[in-house]
């Protein structure tokens, strides 16, 4: 199921409304939309939040860089970012009480190397509630319940990177 996402001018926060949930995680809208919420709400208050930036191992061709919004101990965003010859992706963790809430996987591709004009983006967006993944839109706009095998998998996946980023350390 194809599903269209209404963005923030500006953010990868998608906005949810009750009407625009797909079937597969109509159980869960109260959720997704409580979620879509409070990260909405991380987004306006970001720049209030200490952001301290911590370059990545070498993960990606052109680099990659880490920015970490805390307030006080407490981390409310991750926010990685990988760049190579033909593209860079962003990944967006949004954390409640050191847990994942929700991830923004964002992609975008240039019309030639090194170009940095991008022609192509797509996103794939993942709820959690405490360690268990409520839904998944894929990278294709695909609804998936968090009960499927393919979304156990792939929250395994975003979550083991999520606690890697989460654990490193970082430099002023």
């Amino acid at each position: 199921m194809r599903y269209a996402w209404l963005l923030l001018i500006g953010t990868a926060v998608p906005r949810v409304a009750t009407a625009q949930i797909p079937m597969a995680l109509a159980g869960e809208s109260a959720l997704v939309s409580e979620t879509a919420a409070w990260a909405e709400g991380v987004e306006k208050e970001k720049t209030r939040l200490r952001r301290m930036d911590v370059r990545l191992p070498r993960e990606a061709g052109e680099g990659s860089m880490l920015r970490r919004y805390t307030r006080g101990d407490a981390v409310l965003k991750l926010e990685a970012t990988y760049y190579s010859d033909t593209g860079r992706s962003t990944h967006h963790y949004y954390v409640d009480d050191g847990k994942l809430r929700l991830a923004v996987l964002r992609a975008s591709r240039y019309d030639r190397p090194r170009s940095q004009n991008v022609i192509a983006q797509r996103a794939e967006y993942l709820w959690f509630a405490g360690d268990s993944l409520m839904g998944w839109i894929d990278a294709d706009g695909v609804a998936v319940a968090g009960t499927e095998q393919r979304a156990a998998t792939r929250a395994v996946e975003v979550s083991r990177d999520f606690q890697e980023k989460l654990a490193l350390r970082t430099r002023r």
